[in-house]
């Protein structure tokens, strides 16, 4: 089967006058003919804002994990997150983690970070999807719940029985991300 596709060309045209006129005209050919070189699939919604995600969790400050948040809601990125030290005081990279059990303690986690965002800002998350880099931990999962989100796509297993218990009361979704990669129909965000 042939796919067709929309191809500008400059040719030489008459207007309703008569007149020459050197104007842009839309005309339909196959894409094989076309020349233009095929591109990789467009991502769905879920598949661009974990790439978000990923791309935000490069910012991180804790060098014992890098994570990323992105709170959207309608296609709309609402506000991003990611691990590290609160405002004003020193990063982990720059003078070490400080851990209590196996868990450093200086740093916020990204999904905290997110919700601040919003609240300084004023944005308001109710109904809105969390994709995280890392599925959230238990403190995460009871902000995202107090802050309205509805449903969160993860990357990253993080498996805390207490946190999906929580969630799956207050009717959050948690979704598994490798659940979605070949999915692309249906996808809201």
């Amino acid at each position: 089967m042939r796919r067709w596709g929309a191809q500008c060309l400059r040719r030489p045209s008459r207007n309703a006058a008569g007149a020459a006129s050197n104007s842009l005209r839309q005309v339909s050919v196959p894409i094989e003919a076309s020349g233009v070189e095929r591109r990789a699939a467009r991502p769905g919604w879920d598949e661009y804002f974990m790439e978000v995600a990923r791309t935000v969790a490069t910012r991180a400050t804790c060098p014992r994990a890098s994570v990323g948040a992105v709170l959207v809601r309608e296609h709309r990125i609402l506000t991003t997150g990611y691990n590290g030290a609160p405002r004003h005081v020193a990063h982990c990279t720059e003078i070490g983690c400080r851990l209590v059990g196996d868990h450093c303690v200086r740093s916020t986690h990204a999904e905290a970070n997110a919700v601040v965002q919003a609240a300084l800002h004023g944005v308001q998350l109710e109904g809105a999807t969390a994709y995280c880099t890392h599925q959230p931990c238990v403190h995460c999962a009871k902000l995202l719940i107090s802050a309205g989100i509805a449903r969160i796509v993860y990357r990253a297993p993080y498996p805390d029985p207490f946190a999906q218990e929580l969630l799956a009361e207050a009717g959050v979704a948690l979704v598994p991300f490798a659940t979605l990669e070949h999915s692309r129909s249906g996808v809201r965000a």
